[in-house]
């Protein structure tokens, strides 16, 4: 947002599309202040962050598009085989444990 596709410092974003990134990360602080009540107190001051927000939201991007990017896979090359030891686990399951991890 504060720098352009070349690295360099310029706010490219137009006022209306910063009012609406604004909007939606008031929604990721809201989402995540409902959870932290049940956290210890420095990790939820962390999550409570203006950079804290901004990583949960970029950690949620991405998974987003690792989840898209996985089923086209699958759409292309079909079904992968269990893992030995984690049958029990869907591939989509296992996606997101590694995401957690």
């Amino acid at each position: 947002r504060l720098y352009d596709e070349h690295g360099k410092m310029n706010n490219w974003w137009s006022n209306n599309t910063a009012k609406q990134f604004e909007i939606r990360a008031g929604c990721f602080r809201e989402q995540y202040s409902s959870i932290l009540k049940y956290h210890h107190e420095a990790f939820s001051k962390t999550l409570e962050t203006a950079s804290g927000i901004l990583k949960n939201i970029a950690d949620n991007g991405g998974l987003r598009e690792a989840v898209r990017a996985y089923f086209k896979y699958v759409e292309h090359n079909g079904a992968e085989k269990k893992l030995p030891g984690l049958e029990n686990y869907t591939h989509e399951q296992l996606l997101y444990l590694a995401f957690a991890n």
